[in-house]
This record gives structure tokens, C-alpha cells and sequence, in this order.
């Protein structure tokens, strides 16, 4: 099985080597890596990138796409059956990381996606990012070290079947950031695929600095907006109304402990103008059996 290792960046050259470092590492023979970057101020050039036995392709834009867009075009130029996606502050723990995502697809026919745990580093502190909700976690907190189905996966390091690309679609570049992990997901349940969460790969996800107030309000609106859209898309109306009146409550009260209220009005504003140019694709009784039994996004 070929994997392809996908990589998107920007002005970040010091995490992206140290996120090529971690592939270089790896014990699994069969892969090559594909790097985007995306209008860096300081384009990155092939030989910047060279580590020492490690398959580079490098892409370029002129222009900034966006991380999701950027993504949709190393999955359009990537030759392996398996797409493994990391953000450059992104690095594989384990040197046999690639190989334990061979072998999940190899023992789970089903399954179209991997999710990985991913770990958070800020200082010294460490925060988990997994594809559970809060509550199910609190209510069993051995998910976190347990192998199952999830109905969810983060995109900042995960591995997808080509075929998942190929039959769902690409990646949404309307949305441009937040929430198209959902958006997938629900496509690639409604196709029949499964989606898996393998706590023995792990990756480290290390944000550099504190976000300013300007990424703060940018993220608020999208995530915002996005979630309008996706809900409208994909939720039969019992969860629709429900689901996006419970995230638009929360989204309100982070962006006043953000100061990003006005960007929260403009995501809410933007969403809701967007809607009508939605096509609704309300998931079957087979996807919502799946995601009910597996702590799906319903509800809420």
C-alpha cells in the first residue's frame, strides 16, 4: 500500500522541518511526501527542504488558497493509496506511525478514515485533541486509549483512503476553514465508509505563540458561519434547529471572553445569507444510525 504523506504550509520553515524530521524517521519503506506551499513571504525552494532520505514533492501558489483549498491540491496530486494529512506544526510521535495506518486499513475494510490522537503542546503543557465529544469522555475516560468507530476526525494530522477522495469529493473550498472535517465526515458516512480512531498513532500538535485577536475574530467567523452551512447541508430539521441554536449559544459566549462579538455577527450574517445557495443533502437513516451509536453530531 502506497501512502502519500500531504503537507500544507506557510512561513513557517523551522515547524515544517521539524514536522519532515518526524517522516524521516519512519520505518514504513512504501511512501513520499507532498508539500504546498502556500504563498509563503519567503517561497520555499526544493533544497530548503531536503532531509536526508526523505521523498519531497513541492507545490507552490503564488496566491494565499487557504488550508482547505491547499489541501484539495495535494490530494489532486498525490499518487498513494492512502492520503496522510499533517499541518506543518504538526509530527508523528512514533517512528512506526505509518506503519500501524497500513495496517488499520489493511484489518478494516470499512474504514475511510483514521483519526489520530493528537496532543496539544503550549509551554509546558499538554491538551488532548481527540474525535470524542466532552461528555462521552467524562462519562468514560478509557475512550481516550481505546481503538473503536468515531464519527469525527481532525484534520491537523489524519490518513484517508483515496477512495474516500475520489467518491465523497474534495474538500469544501467555500468553507475555507473550520468545520470541514465535519463536512467530510458526514459524506464519507453517508457513502458507507467508517471512520476510526487509533490511539496508539499519535501526533504532536505545536502552535507557535498565542493567537492574536485578529486570528481570533477570523476563526469566530468562520467557524460560525461554517456551522451554519454544514448543518443546513447535511441535518434532517428535528437536529438542524436544535444543533445550530445549541453551537450559535456557545460560539456567543467565547466570542464575548474573546472580544470577538463582531466577527461572531458577521459569521451568524454570512451563514444564514448563504444558506439559500446551500444545496440540502439530509443524511440517510443508515448514516444517522451510524452517528447515533457512535456519539455523532446531532443534536448537538
Amino acid at each position: 500500500m502506497r501512502v502519500s504523506v500531504l503537507v500544507t504550509t506557510r512561513n513557517r520553515p523551522a515547524a515544517l522541518h521539524r514536522c519532515l524530521t518526524s517522516l524521516a524517521r519512519q520505518s514504513y519503506p512504501h511512501f513520499d511526501v507532498f508539500v504546498f506551499d502556500d504563498a509563503s513571504a519567503v517561497p520555499l525552494r526544493t533544497e530548503a527542504l531536503e532531509v536526508e532520505g526523505l521523498p519531497i514533492q513541492l507545490l507552490h501558489s503564488s496566491t494565499q488558497l487557504g488550508p482547505i483549498e491547499a489541501r484539495n491540491r495535494l490530494m489532486q496530486a498525490a499518487t498513494g493509496d492512502v492520503f496522510v494529512v499533517l499541518d506543518d506544526d504538526a509530527y508523528l510521535d512514533d517512528d512506526d506511525a505509518l506503519s500501524r495506518v497500513v495496517d488499520a486499513f489493511d484489518e478494516l475494510p470499512q474504514a475511510g478514515l483514521l483519526a489520530f490522537k493528537l496532543i496539544e503542546t503550549r509551554g509546558d503543557t499538554e491538551h488532548l485533541l481527540l474525535p470524542h465529544p466532552r461528555r462521552a469522555l467524562y462519562h468514560n475516560p478509557r475512550l481516550a486509549n481505546q481503538m473503536g468507530r468515531v464519527s469525527n476526525y481532525l484534520a491537523g494530522a489524519h490518513a484517508l483512503r483515496r477512495t474516500v477522495f475520489a467518491r465523497c469529493g474534495p474538500f469544501r473550498p467555500a468553507l475555507c476553514y473550520g468545520h470541514e472535517e465535519l463536512d467530510l465526515s458526514y459524506r464519507a458516512i453517508e457513502a458507507g465508509f467508517e471512520i476510526w480512531y487509533l490511539p496508539h498513532v499519535v501526533a504532536y500538535h505545536v502552535p507557535e505563540g498565542a493567537p492574536s485577536p485578529a486570528s481570533r475574530a477570523w476563526k469566530t467567523y468562520h467557524l460560525v458561519r461554517n456551522r451554519l452551512i454544514v448543518a443546513y447541508t447535511y441535518l434532517p430539521a428535528r437536529y438542524a434547529i436544535t444543533h445550530t441554536a445549541l453551537w450559535l449559544g456557545w460560539y456567543l459566549l467565547v466570542a464575548v471572553r474573546q472580544h470577538t462579538t463582531a466577527a461572531f455577527g458577521r459569521g451568524l450574517r454570512d451563514g444564514l445569507a448563504a444558506l439559500p445557495r446551500s444545496k440540502r443533502r439530509p443524511l440517510g437513516e443508515a448514516a444517522l444510525t451510524y452517528l447515533q451509536r457512535h456519539h455523532g453530531r446531532l443534536w448537538y
